[in-house]
Formats: C-alpha cells, structure tokens, sequence
C-alpha cells in the first residue's frame, strides 16, 4: 500500500491537508504545524501545535490516534518581543481542563492539547514564536504583529440607529492597525414576558452575523471603510433564530438595544481567509498552496481582536419593523 502523509491541520478553522496515494520517495520530514491567534485584550494565550505523521495504513484512522497528531512533552515553546521585552515561555496543557474542548470529527479531540501562556501582550508590539523539539532538534518559528486602533466612526454608543430604511444601510469604521478581516455581528438585546400574567421570562439577547471573514477594499490602517448591508440582512436572519410563540411576548429591551460586534483578525489571517477562497471551483492539478508564515512547519500566526460597541438604539422605523414587518411580526 502507497504511504500517505497527512498534516494534522484541522484546527479552529478546519483547516486540512492530506495527500493520499504519494509515493514518499525521500525520508520523513518533520512538518509542525501551528495554529494561533494572538489577543491584547486577553492575559492567557492559547496557541494549538501540533505534527504531521506518517502511515502506511488509513490515515483517517491514524488521525483519530492522539499520539499521531500530537507531539509529547518535548516541545521548547518561548513567544518573544520583538525587538526586545519579555519572553514567555508557554506550558503543555490539556485545554479540557481550562474549558476548552476540540469538537469531535476525523482527528484526535481527546486530549485537546494546547500551548498556555499567562501575561499581558503590548498591542504596540511583534511577537515571534519559537519552538523546538528538544529530541530532534527540529525548530519551527512564526511571527506577528497585534490588532489595534480600531475606531468606529458609525454608529457610536448613543444613536438611534435606522435599521429599517429602504436600500443600503452603512456602517463605517477606521481600519485597525494590522488587520484584515472582520466579523462584523449585531446583537439584539430583548425581553420575554408571558402573556397570560405579564411575568418577566428572559432578559436575553440573539446575534445576527451580518458578515463573517469580511475583508476590506482599502485594508491599511487608518483607512475609512465603508460597510454596506439592507435591512433584510438583518430581519431575515432574526426570524429564523426567534421561535414563534403564541404565549409569550418580546420587546427590545429599552435600555441596552443593541450592539455591534466585531471580531477583528490579523493581515496573516486576511491572507490564509483568500487563499482559501481561491481554492473554490478548483480540481485538484489547479490548487493554489494555502497561506502560511511558519518556517520550518505549516499553519498560521496571527492575532485578533474582539470589539464591542454597546448602547445604540433601534430608531422607531426600525421597532415598527420588528413589530410589523413581514419578517418578524409573528
């Protein structure tokens, strides 16, 4: 049987690589493979890391072998200031035991090995990754820059925004300093009361993805850009997360309204996103390499960053259109 050589990168973002029937003609070639996203606004970092293996057997097989996938406790693991500052040296860990669980499909999720630092990052600052597998010898490094500076010029807290007008409805921010691609998410905080008695039920709130890995036409820093959805965007979506219920009521609460949300993530990440895309519609001689910045090994470090924009409110156009509108009126 042909060997087949599989890189275990089926991380946080589903990325994979497996090439089967590939007659490996030259000696095994350790391949780290990473995967981290780095927050300033967090004081614990996570960064997955893991190997590629190889098999001479079914390798959907061999993914689900934890010893397959994951290195043992021989990994040198140090995040350094670029340029000068602390070092940190990241711990092996099970991330079951901090709350984190891998979801369950072709590769080991149990344990769910991780790589854990404690310490505040400067967004100001790069960071490189260093790795060492103190066995081999076999060293792998990626570096980064963080997120920051992201300024939302439309909507700020305080305005009644019109989520209801007829044609397109924009939302406007600065670009942050090294990102590229934004998740950008309403969330509509509400009421259930029951309608027999009045009785308050829930005070909670439902997300509407109005994008998700949206990257900008002019993504350097500091420039404007221009977000521009319509209203169904919005209403349709809401309707299919909105049980219909003929015993309870809702109203948009009257003091928090909504928020806007958005999850900011690095230039690097901007660049695995498209050369994702590019893949689609491809057949298989066609296929652009995916993006990555790890020499020595594959994958992706880079950074993001979470943004939360509270206290606007619904304009009354738009209540009228929750209330009325043939969306949500049921």
């Amino acid at each position: 049987m042909n060997r087949i050589f599989c890189l275990a990168l089926f991380l946080s973002l589903g990325l994979s690589s497996c090439e089967e029937d590939f007659d490996l003609t030259a000696p095994y070639e350790e391949i780290t493979v990473v995967y981290g996203l780095l927050n300033s606004s967090d004081s614990v970092q996570y960064i997955r890391i893991q190997k590629g293996f190889l098999t001479n057997g079914n390798a959907f097989e061999a993914a689900g072998i934890a010893d397959s996938v994951y290195y043992g406790d021989v990994l040198d693991v140090k995040l350094e200031t670029v340029g000068g500052g602390p070092i940190f040296n990241l711990q092996r860990v099970d991330g079951r035991d901090y709350g984190i669980f891998k979801e369950s499909g072709s590769f080991a999720n149990e344990p769910n090995i991780l790589y854990r630092m404690s310490g505040r990052l400067d967004s100001l600052k790069s960071y490189r990754l260093k790795i060492k597998n103190t066995q081999s010898g076999h060293e792998a490094e990626a570096r980064t820059g963080l997120v920051g500076g992201f300024d939302l010029a439309y909507p700020r807290s305080g305005v009644r925004f019109p989520m209801a007008v007829d044609g397109p409805i924009e939302i406007n921010w600065a670009n942050a300093v090294n990102s590229g691609t934004y998740d950008v998410i309403v969330r509509l905080y509400y009421r259930e009361y029951a309608r027999s008695g009045g009785a308050l039920l829930r005070d909670t709130f439902t997300d509407v993805v109005l994008a998700a890995n949206f990257i900008p036409t002019k993504p350097n820093a500091g420039e404007i850009t221009d977000f521009i959805f319509e209203k169904r965007d919005f209403y349709f979506p809401l309707s299919e997360q909105l049980e219909v219920r003929e015993d309870i009521d809702r109203e948009v609460h009257p003091v928090k309204g909504i928020a806007f949300i958005f999850n900011i993530g690095g230039d690097e990440l901007a660049r695995y996103v498209s050369s994702r895309q590019a893949q689609t519609g491809l057949v298989q001689n066609e296929a652009v390499p995916l993006y990555t910045n790890v020499s020595g090994g594959v994958g992706i470090l880079s950074s993001r960053l979470p943004v939360v924009v509270s206290g606007v409110s619904l304009d009354d156009r738009a209540l009228d259109t929750l209330r009325y509108g043939q969306y949500t009126r049921n």
